[in-house]
């Protein structure tokens, strides 16, 4: 649930059940995260974050450093100690102190070993983040959008869903994905899988207006072309004209284009969205917000050139001078297009980050004719089908040495 903050530090949260427990974070004015509620555990190695109440109104929060707390925690009561304490000051998580958080895993279950396992724990390594605010759920080192099996078990996190996309209520999933062409053309794409059960009345994107102002909504016309032309109003359709899949089936989704005039030109690392589920129940409306925080990284940019070696039995070698994303794990592929029709030729099928070298087969370069290539690279799917970051090259020509 998410709860705007006006400038007398006046907040409201609507249609929250607080028999259920719950903590706080507070974001800035570009939802991007700056303090968590905690206080002292029952011991001095422990904070509790989560809690219940039987109030209508909250005591009043004080924000000091990265930490919430209140004035007041009459009729609040704590739940069971929640998180590691820093180890320097036991009053806060140790998720958000600078000391090192490393993991030895080995295929382990229960990494943080408060005895609920990986899959059903919102604090996998139990450093105080929620793992819907943490990069790197597991702490194994390896960023979630770069992790195959991000829960710290030993099966693919796409396969369970399970984790940081996927909710037990209401929604199935939401991905949020980040695609870049060239050199600073973005686009953002979300999508959220709703349960069947759920009567929805919108679905609608919360989060800072210095990146979504005057950002461009996708229309595909009857001829099936893409256009950017309308402004978007924030909400996610499931209407078959959105990329959502067919009208009717739970799909919600928008895609959309940042304006180049907008403050912040890029989604940030730290930045928050918030899917947004209005939904008619008995006869009221409910509201749910549920999170996404973008990882903190920014890919490297990639080859600027393509150039094609002469090979035995007359193929073509290319061989990317940089490699996306470095040597995460991650995935790429070439495709070349006849530089006068613009007509696609040939295009290879998606590589490990690993696999450098592409031999292309000699039928489809023709002498005399020039020709020109883009590469994709996408990071590791936590939603079957939603890669996080998509990155496209320029057209870029192609010269083939012999």
């Amino acid at each position: 649930h998410l709860g705007i903050i006006d400038e007398y530090g006046f907040y409201s949260v609507d249609n929250v059940d607080l028999t259920r427990p719950f903590t706080l974070f507070l974001l800035d004015a570009d939802y991007r995260f700056q303090a968590l509620l905690a206080t002292a555990g029952t011991t001095s190695t422990t904070v509790r974050q989560y809690l219940t109440a039987k109030l209508t109104t909250l005591p009043t929060i004080v924000h000091k450093g990265s930490v919430l707390r209140f004035v007041d925690a009459s009729g609040i009561t704590w739940a069971e100690d929640s998180a590691e304490a820093s180890a320097d000051d036991p009053t806060i998580p140790k998720g958000i102190s600078l000391v090192s958080r490393q993991l030895a895993l080995a295929g382990v279950s229960d990494v943080d070993g408060d005895g609920k396992i990986n899959t059903l724990d919102i604090d996998i390594d139990g450093d105080g983040l929620p793992n819907s605010f943490d990069d790197d759920d597991d702490k194994d080192g390896t960023l979630d959008i770069f992790d195959a099996e991000g829960n710290g078990n030993t099966s693919p996190a796409s396969l369970e869903a399970m984790g940081d996309p996927y909710f037990n209520r209401d929604l199935y999933y939401i991905a949020v994905q980040i695609m870049r062409e060239g050199e600073s053309t973005y686009y953002l794409k979300f999508t959220a899988k709703v349960r069947e059960d759920i009567q929805v009345e919108s679905l609608s994107i919360k989060g800072s207006t210095n990146s979504l102002d005057k950002a461009l909504q996708l229309e595909i016309s009857d001829t099936g072309a893409e256009k950017y032309e309308k402004t978007w109003d924030l909400k996610l359709l499931d209407d078959g004209k959105s990329e959502d899949g067919e009208a009717g089936d739970k799909v919600y989704s928008a895609k959309v284009k940042l304006s180049s005039a907008a403050t912040l030109k890029v989604p940030e690392p730290g930045q928050m969205y918030f899917i947004r589920l209005e939904q008619t129940r008995s006869g009221k409306t409910i509201t749910s917000d549920f999170p996404y925080r973008t990882p903190d990284y920014d890919p490297t940019r990639g080859p600027t050139a393509i150039a094609l070696a002469k090979e035995d039995a007359g193929k073509r070698k290319y061989t990317p001078a940089v490699a996306p994303f470095g040597t995460e794990a991650t995935f790429w592929s070439l495709h070349l297009y006849n530089a006068s029709s613009k007509v696609k030729v040939y295009a290879t099928p998606l590589r490990k980050s690993s696999d450098a070298d592409v031999l292309l087969p000699a039928s489809i370069i023709s002498s005399g004719v020039s020709y020109q290539g883009e590469y994709t690279a996408i990071s590791q799917e936590r939603v079957p089908g939603y890669p996080f970051w998509i990155v496209k090259s320029e057209l870029l020509n192609v010269t083939i040495n012999n």
